[in-house]
């Protein structure tokens, strides 16, 4: 262009293709996983990392609970887990009864049967 004009196309966005997300995509999850991603599928580079960060976030979360429980009062209350500061650790499911199955759960706990 001439001289003190903006240079061809400056202003404009550049439209991305799909091929080229992806790769940076690859290339993204590559690195997270300290590899080369030549060879390996998107989905493999996506497990990978998806490994790499549940790894991660292990060893982070039992550094988390054991700082907590250095600072914490030992008489009051439970120690933490690492599970407790971990997103990926699985939740302990509720079991929720309700009507006659609650009644009998509750019978069966508390009330002593007669022999």
């Amino acid at each position: 262009g001439e001289r003190g004009s903006p240079p061809e196309g400056a202003g404009k966005p550049r439209v991305r293709g799909a091929s080229e997300d992806l790769l940076e995509t690859a290339y993204r999850l590559a690195g997270i996983c300290g590899v080369v991603p030549d060879g390996l599928t998107l989905r493999e580079l996506a497990l990978m990392a998806d490994g790499r960060a549940k790894f991660e976030w292990g060893i982070a979360s039992s550094q988390m609970a054991l700082m907590a429980n250095l600072q914490r009062d030992p008489k009051k209350g439970q120690p933490f887990k690492a599970s407790d500061f971990n997103p990926f650790a699985p939740k302990e499911k509720k079991i929720i009864l309700r009507g006659a199955d609650m009644k009998d759960a509750l019978m069966a706990a508390f009330v002593r049967r007669r022999s």
